[in-house]
């Protein structure tokens, strides 16, 4: 899991997550990161899943972020 202090960090506007599969949440406040523009996830498969747009369940919680690229793992 990402650390619940992330949301400390209002000034950051670039997330990137990679290859990390052993990550399989969000921290709850990431929606309190407001200048947060872009968030790429790859390659953690369960995480990417979770995220995706308009059905993922963490979609709620990251659908005010400009660019969101979820990239799932390759076979």
């Amino acid at each position: 899991m990402l650390p619940e202090w992330l949301s400390s960090l209002t000034n950051l506007k670039t997330l990137g997550v990679s290859y990390c599969p052993k990550i399989l949440s969000l921290p709850n406040n990431i929606h309190q990161l407001t200048k947060l523009e872009s968030l790429m996830i790859e390659g953690c498969l369960e995480l990417c899943r979770k995220c995706l747009r308009h059905v993922g369940e963490f979609w709620p919680k990251i659908s005010h972020i400009k660019h969101v690229d979820i990239k799932e793992p390759e076979d």
